[in-house]
């Protein structure tokens, strides 16, 4: 396919990325091969290759569908309804709509593809990401999902029953983030649904309404369901966040609008649950960006751990934690930052998310291998333990730093003195309302010397007067002192926060589920709108209205708010008369015309107090009112007086008058509030008298109470010391328990046994790692009935004998054996308590599969053993026979000729058949040898480059007389071929099929012999019209020691080892050798194929270290030669064939006579002939000692080594030892006169 590489897209369309490794290309094709080619999707596969080899993939991908395939170039577009293949040996990721390829890289040592592609996925399409995980043998993808997941797109797995290779799709559905598992074939269909989706007709979101108090009804109705079902309002979280999830949900269930979506949620209560797990989806691993935890280190933990003691623990709260990766992850670091300290104070760790499904996996600490790749193999083996189904678990003394508990950021209560405060990634999904109020709290939470640390995209930009910057870049706050704190409630709101004034500081912390400002403003609006404070019972100043300025004026110093305080001069009495009667009265007060001191001069006022009390509130509330209501007064003076007219006068009369009116209206209100001061007092002191009795009467009944708290005390003291002592007493057994556990956890996870336990109910209690692989359990299964499990045994079989055991108490045992065809022992025996109690069974099960094989191994082996004992017991029989008929016939002729009464005739005859007797008891001997080195490995050849036709033709000549004796014709057409190899052994071959064919053919029969060149191959056929071989024999006919039946062939000479030694031979050869037979009686043949050789006919291959002489036999007058023989008809042999020939023999009968001949007659021996065999010192020890003599003396005397031991081994050893020549017994006269002159011109 020609994939056009330079088209610009923004991916507007799904992407559907495919991850597989083993068993994947048959997944491929069953989900490809039903796809239409007009989704509009673009399918990107990405297998596990091999690096080495070129990918097929996209060939074979291309013979099932009609859209283009092809595998993917890098900077190349993605277009829909195309499928893209990933090249070997790289990581591919999607960029802008565009591939990006690289070298692949490792993670945590393993190759994965697949999440990576789908991160790129997740990062570049959002809520168009599609992911598939097929068959494969690892975890590949696991990761990816969750990223698809988190960005709105949908996410499918193979189902386990069709999956050829379960392990990834397995681990796909165990983190939680597949929306499908299905088939292959299904998930086409699914696809093609999802493709017809109209929310995936485009790039733009689904529009919501943003303030949600307004919102539709639809909108309204979700949130409803969502606060009624799990008690959270998320209409305080973004909106974008809550439409990414409703869409993703709305895509799964192809819904179009809102309003279906809200009917399916009504009528699926279940789907709410759901809705809200997936708002809450948690994105989090272990050490997440790596730098915040070393700035943790570095920045944070060595001031929080200063002036820390065994009473002041470090406190930290993990906001937000989701499944623990976080809290795990600052506790180990933690641990780290003290592992080098002399000593660690105690150490808390708070860690809260509002998913009780997050926190309990949290708190179990259990985690897939795909989550921990973030982890070092340094904190892997020393934080984290092992499980038997490829899980980890955070060890024990980092689970117990930590509490988890669920809270809800935004309603409930914090924790407090706390020295760090993490909540990463939470803040970003909130409203900026309740950011900013949650921000409130943690500074309220945290210590003087506190830090906050918060995700990469978040800040506290706007809380800059709370928390101050350490480390930017990894989002590192410390905590600043403020005189105020922060307003915030720890009550849940009905409507999204309002966003007001950035932290207004106030003195007195009001109750703010109501609007106190609110109900100000609705009061003054009825009546009108002047100058006014609203203060509280304690006379403080909680809001202002409009100029205070001319009436109030801020205090030096420390700043207080108290309004009599702040009051200027003339303006305290009044405004504190009128305050007392209002508050006492429950009234509203008004005095008028106060005069009072200005910035400008005197001034006058009406002053009105009025109280209230909002509905919703428990305090009363004082709205303080100023009215003015005066002019400036002129100074004056008596020079002025005297310049002024009458009318001057009558004005400044009446202002006097006025001032004095107001002098007695502020004495008047001085009278009345002395008066109400005096009746106060007097109030009081009689409430004084009162209280005073009563706290004389309350100190008896305290002193009685404290000494009934006294003898509770002592009581109490008792009781804690028996507390303490029992405290103690528990606390010992409980490190025996723990103890105890562990040794029993060890001794559990440490044997290679399966042992099940089972209760009396026959539900499943404990089992072995061992167990836990045997029937595919986990850790969900302990507590389940056995009956109710699927595993590869016969569970009615096993839950009958358990019965039986709990019903008997006896121990039962039996083989079984599982479906597989695996053996085991089974051992059920009754599981007793430590008070002797039945309370279950327990099953052992052991592995005897092994001893089965071996067992059946023996017992072939046994059989074989057997048969080759008979086929021994039958050779040696057979060798008896051949034997004994040559020597029969020896001895029998020598006893004819001993007699001599025999005539010449006779004679001759005589004396050929014992030649041919003891060549024949030769041939067995030859036969039975060559079998030796063939099992041995000895036999070797002496190849050289031969005419094939000549061997053949001397193979015949060698067996005619033979043939003709019994008037069989041998026909031969031979064509001329040439092969590289031993003529003789070749010959050997021939001379056996021929043998064999007139042994077995009946007088007048016929043999046919042909040499061809076939297939680049010399063939050799052998067909004779003898008495065949019979079919059950034929299979057999190779084999060593294999005859035919006795009764078939009675009469016939062998031992039945021609024919496996010809076909080794042939072997040796390169070729092959096999035979064929119509049936019995109807003749038999034998083709033998060798491979042919152009080389010259004189290139010897391999030549022998050293080849006795065939000139023609020479007479040997005047030599002297020395031999040596145990064996005393040997020496006498030589004596007379040697002296017939004309030479001067000395016999001698051991080595050392051989040697002492030697020394006495130096350099008087010609030529010295050896057995190796004998008594005493050996051959080679003697050559040895002749070598050691001097050249004067006879060390250098040519030697012959005459003896029985024939291997090519030793021929090369005799030569090596020092022997010119190495001639085999029985050796020709003439053949041994040959050697003895080759030897001889050759030493001289």
């Amino acid at each position: 396919m020609n994939l056009n590489s330079s088209v610009e897209t923004n991916a507007l369309f799904p992407v559907v990325g495919i991850a597989a490794s083993a068993g994947g290309l048959e997944a491929f094709t069953d989900l490809i091969c039903h796809l239409p080619i007009d989704t509009g999707m673009a399918f990107v596969l990405i297998q596990h290759l091999s690096p080495d080899h070129e990918s097929l993939l996209s060939e074979i991908l291309g013979r099932v569908t009609t859209m283009p395939v092809g595998q993917v170039q890098d900077q190349m577009a993605v277009e829909p309804n195309q499928i893209y293949v990933i090249p070997p040996n790289t990581q591919m990721t999607l960029v802008d709509g565009n591939f990006r390829l690289a070298a692949r890289q490792k993670v945590q040592g393993k190759y994965m593809p697949g999440d990576v592609f789908f991160e790129s996925l997740a990062a570049n399409l959002g809520n168009k990401a599609i992911a598939v995980v097929l068959s494969g043998m690892d975890g590949d993808g696991s990761q990816g999902l969750k990223a698809i997941k988190v960005a709105g797109g949908v996410t499918f797995a193979q189902c386990e029953a069709t999956a050829k290779f379960d392990s990834m799709p397995n681990t796909a559905v165990a983190t939680g983030y597949v929306d499908f598992v299905l088939p292959p074939q299904a998930i086409a269909a699914e696809l093609v649904n999802i493709s017809r989706s109209p929310l995936l007709a485009t790039s733009e979101p689904l529009q919501t309404v943003k303030e949600m108090p307004t919102a539709g009804d639809a909108l309204k109705t979700i949130f409803a369901l969502l606060r009624t079902t799990t008690g959270v309002d998320f209409t305080l979280y973004k909106s974008a966040t809550i439409d990414r999830r409703m869409q993703r949900r709305m895509l799964l269930y192809k819904l179009e609008t809102l309003e279906d979506y809200a009917r399916h949620l009504q009528e699926h209560p279940a789907e709410v649950q759901a809705l809200y797990e997936e708002i809450l989806i948690h994105v989090t691993s272990f050490f997440r960006d790596p730098d915040a935890f070393e700035q943790l280190k570095a920045q944070v933990f060595p001031t929080i751990s200063q002036n820390k003691t065994a009473d002041t623990p470090i406190r930290i709260w993990v906001a937000g934690c989701s499944t623990g990766e976080e809290v795990y992850s600052i506790a180990i670091c933690l641990l780290e930052f003290f592992s080098d300290r002399a000593t660690m104070p105690p150490i808390q760790i708070f860690a809260t998310d509002i998913s009780a499904a997050a926190i309990a996996k949290a708190r179990a600490g259990v985690y897939l291998e795909s989550q921990v790749d973030g982890v070092s193999p340094e904190r892997l083996s020393r934080f984290f333990l092992p499980l038997a189904d490829g899980r980890y678990q955070i060890s024990s003394a980092i689970r117990e730093l930590c509490v988890f508990a669920q809270h809800n950021l935004g309603s409930d209560p914090p924790f407090s003195n706390l020295d760090l405060i993490s909540c990463r990634n939470v803040l970003i999904y909130l409203s900026n309302a309740l950011q900013e109020r949650i921000i409130a709290l943690f500074h309220y939470s945290l210590d003087p010397n506190g830090f906050l640390i918060l995700g990469t995209s978040e800040s506290v930009k706007t809380a800059s007067d709370l928390f101050s910057s350490v480390h930017e870049a990894a989002k590192i706050y410390s905590r600043k002192l403020t005189l105020t704190r922060p307003l915030f409630s720890f009550t849940t709101r009905a409507y999204p926060v309002v966003g007001g004034e950035s932290q207004q500081r106030v003195i007195e912390t009001i109750a703010n589920n109501f609007d106190l400002v609110r109900e100000v403003d609705q009061l003054i609006a009825a009546r009108y709108a002047p100058v006014l404070v609203i203060i509280n019972d304690q006379m403080q100043i909680l809001h202002l209205r409009g100029d205070t300025d001319p009436y109030l004026k801020l205090p030096t110093g420390t700043t207080d708010l108290n309004v009599m305080m702040m009051a200027r001069e003339g303006l305290t009495l009044p405004l504190r008369t009128a305050i007392y009667q209002a508050q006492t009265q429950n009234v509203a007060v008004r005095q008028e015309q106060i005069q009072m001191e200005s910035g400008e001069g005197s001034a006058r006022l009406n002053l009105d107090v009025i109280p209230f009390q909002p509905t919703i509130a428990s305090t009363v509330y004082f709205l303080v009112i100023f009215e003015a209501v005066f002019l400036p007064v002129p100074p004056s003076s008596a020079a002025s007086a005297k310049r002024q007219e009458p009318e001057d006068l009558e004005r400044e009369i009446l202002q006097l008058r006025q001032a004095l009116a107001a002098a007695t209206q502020r004495e008047l209100s001085a009278q009345a509030h002395l008066q109400a001061v005096i009746q106060e007092h007097s109030y009081l002191n009689q409430n004084l008298r009162v209280a005073n009795e009563e706290i004389l009467s309350s100190n008896e009944e305290l002193q009685s109470t404290n000494e009934e708290l006294q003898t509770a005390k002592e009581e109490i003291q008792a009781t804690n010391e028996e507390l303490a002592t029992t405290n103690d007493e528990l606390r010992s057994r409980n490190r025996q328990q723990n103890r105890d556990n562990s040794d029993l956890n060890n001794f559990v996870d440490s044997i290679s046994v399966p042992i099940l336990m089972l209760t009396n109910e026959l539900r499943i209690r404990r089992l072995t790692p061992t167990a836990q692989c045997l029937f595919n359990f986990i850790p969900s299964d302990i507590g389940r009935p056995f009956s109710d499990l699927r595993t590869d045994f016969d569970v009615s079989r096993l839950e009958s004998m358990a019965l039986e055991v709990l019903e008997t108490l006896n121990t039962k045992e039996e083989e079984i054996q599982t479906q597989a065809g695996h053996w085991y022992s089974l051992r059920i025996r009754p599981y007793r308590t430590t008070e002797n109690q039945i309370d279950g069974v327990t099953v052992v099960f052991l592995d005897i599969d092994a001893l089965k094989c071996h067992a059946a191994i023996l017992e072939v082996a046994r059989q074989q053993a057997e048969t080759a004992n008979l086929a021994k017991d039958e050779f040696l029989s057979n060798l008896s026979h051949e034997l004994r008929n040559p020597l029969n016939a020896i001895l029998g002729w020598a006893q004819q000729l001993r007699a001599r009464t025999l005539n010449e005739a006779t004679v001759a005859r005589a004396l050929e058949t014992i030649e041919r007797n003891a060549r024949v008891q030769s041939q067995l001997i030859e036969d039975i040898l060559d079998t030796s080195r063939i099992v041995s490995g000895r036999l070797n050849l002496r190849p050289v480059s031969l005419d094939l036709r000549s061997v053949v033709q001397a193979a015949i000549e060698t067996v005619q007389l033979s043939a003709d004796a019994r008037n069989i014709d041998i026909m031969a057409q031979l064509n001329a071929e040439r092969v590289v190899g031993d003529a003789d052994r070749l010959q050997q071959v021939f001379w056996n099929l021929l043998s064999n064919a007139i042994k077995f053919t009946s007088p007048n029969g016929r043999i046919e012999i042909t040499l061809e060149r076939v297939q680049g191959q010399a063939q050799i056929r052998v067909t004779d019209t003898g008495q065949g071989i019979a079919a059950d024999l034929l299979p057999y006919i190779f084999e060593r020691f294999r005859q035919g039946d006795s009764s078939s062939i009675k009469g016939k000479p062998g031992l039945g080892l021609g024919l496996a030694i010809a076909q080794h031979l042939v072997e040796l050869h390169g070729g092959t050798m096999e035979a064929s037979s119509p049936g019995e009686g109807q003749g038999a043949t034998f083709i033998v194929r060798l491979p042919l050789s152009e080389a010259p006919p004189s290139s010897e291959l391999e030549s022998p270290a050293l080849e006795c002489s065939s000139d023609p036999v020479a007479f040997l007058d005047g030599l002297q030669i020395l031999a040596v023989d145990d064996a005393v008809d040997t020496l006498e042999l030589f004596n007379f064939v040697l002296e017939s020939y004309g030479a001067n023999v000395l016999t001698v009968a051991s080595a050392r006579e051989a040697l002492a001949a030697l020394n006495d007659n130096p350099n008087r021996y010609n030529v010295l002939i050896c057995d190796i065999g004998m008594p005493e010192q050996d051959g080679y020890w003697l050559i040895q000692q002749v070598r050691s003599l001097s050249a004067d003396v006879g060390g250098q005397i040519p030697a012959i080594a005459l003896t029985a031991y024939v291997d090519e081994a030793d021929r090369q050893r005799a030569i090596a030892a020092g022997f010119q020549c190495h001639l085999a017994k029985p050796v020709d006269p003439e053949d041994l006169v040959r050697a003895i002159m080759s030897v001889r011109s050759d030493s001289m």
